[in-house]
């Protein structure tokens, strides 16, 4: 059965919204573990703390590029008649998805 244009649109969001929820769930795990054990220390470690939030802010950043590469990694063995968006680059894929 050949997918549809829909198929990937949804498969898409469907990926990054996963990586999403898992990046969130595990930060909040991470900083509730760090505020139980009381290992956090806001006046000392302030440089550490906001180079993580950097680093994950990047990260975020990230989530639908590496969402993009999921997608074409998961159709790519498979029938891809009628989406000719898969070969194209990131920022056409973007594109595309904005419409």
């Amino acid at each position: 059965m050949p997918h549809t244009p829909n198929d990937v649109k949804q498969y898409f969001f469907t990926v990054n919204r996963i990586l999403t929820i898992s990046l969130i769930s595990i930060l909040i795990i991470v900083s509730m573990v760090f505020w139980y054990k009381d290992l956090l220390s806001l006046q000392n470690s302030s440089l550490s703390i906001g180079a993580a939030f950097m680093l994950l802010a990047v990260l975020f950043y990230q989530l639908p590029y590496i969402s993009y590469h999921l997608t074409r990694r998961k159709f790519a063995d498979e029938d891809k008649q009628g989406i000719e968006i898969l070969d194209s680059d990131w920022k056409v894929f973007k594109k595309w998805l904005d419409d």
